[in-house]
């Protein structure tokens, strides 16, 4: 019951984060204080939103704990990649752009979290930080490819996404939360051009779907 409760705490401190940094020009004035009105979600969209943070984090942080029994570092940098996922989905939904200081939130969770890894899981560290290593790598190999062969139909601010995966997903994670994420993708993509809604020339925001496969590959094959 303490893990969950420890868990739960995580849980509502990462979805206040997000909230608070999603709605920053509505919550925040310009003297930098809370403006408690601007908390209150407005529109069905918002509200969706607002629910659907906090339960992505609970189903994480429910299904890792108590189906897959990782450890607390393993499950801790899951759950910090999903709540820095969220307003990173949400900024490149709406202005096509990925901002530098949330992939570099996620990176700075990744370096603290460090601290109890050589606390807890001291013999485990070199081979989790290798297979890190390897999937950034990877990541830049492949996500630069990619971009050759697009000729400019994918950005930077994607390669950065890729990298903090890889940083705290390591191998076999980052590959199945690309999977997912890559699914997904073609699935709307699909289903725009069918619509007419979109066409071949229209670019689309690809961190929505990297936060969908990532949920979906965490829950489905906690990794």
């Amino acid at each position: 019951m303490a893990a969950i409760f420890i868990l739960m705490t995580g849980v509502a401190a990462l979805t206040l984060g997000n909230y608070l940094y999603i709605r920053r020009e509505s919550v925040i004035t310009v003297d930098k204080k809370i403006h408690i009105k601007g908390l209150a979600p407005r529109g069905w969209r918002q509200i969706f939103c607002f629910l659907l943070i906090p339960a992505s984090l609970a189903a994480v942080a429910l299904m890792l704990h108590l189906l897959y029994s990782v450890s607390p570092v393993f499950l801790w940098k899951r759950l910090c990649l999903v709540a820095v996922l969220w307003p990173i989905a949400i900024s490149d939904y709406r202005e096509m752009r990925i901002p530098n200081k949330l992939v570099l939130c996620g990176l700075v969770c990744r370096l603290l979290l460090i601290v109890p890894e050589l606390l807890l899981e001291v013999d485990a560290i070199g081979a989790h930080l290798i297979g890190e290593g390897i999937a950034i790598v990877g990541a830049v190999i492949v996500y630069s490819a990619c971009m050759l062969l697009s000729r400019g139909g994918l950005g930077m601010g994607d390669m950065k996404l890729m990298i903090m995966l890889g940083a705290l997903l390591g191998v076999e994670g980052i590959c199945y939360a690309m999977f997912f994420s890559i699914f997904f993708s073609f699935v709307a993509a699909l289903l725009l051009l069918l619509t007419k809604k979109k066409n071949r020339k229209d670019s689309m925001a690809f961190a929505p779907f990297v936060l969908a496969g990532t949920i979906v590959s965490l829950i489905l094959c906690g990794v």
